[in-house]
């Protein structure tokens, strides 16, 4: 599943630098981290598809007011 090819997302790409400190008790769990980045996706995914209907109606509304 994807974009279909003629569709243009217009979202730009920034590069942000950070501050890297190594923890060594620092500790990746598998199971917990996982659902936790599942989580995280959900929630991307959501607001994507809540931007990307603002933007059809939007279209809509602007097509209907050119055509008026």
């Amino acid at each position: 599943m994807g974009a279909p090819a003629n569709v243009n997302w217009n979202y730009s790409v920034a590069e942000v630098p950070i501050q890297w400190r190594n923890c060594t008790a620092s500790k990746v769990k598998p199971a917990l981290d996982s659902l936790q980045m599942l989580g995280d996706l959900v929630k991307i995914r959501l607001s994507v598809g809540r931007q990307q209907d603002t933007l059809v109606q939007l279209e809509k509304l602007r097509s209907r007011s050119l055509n008026s």
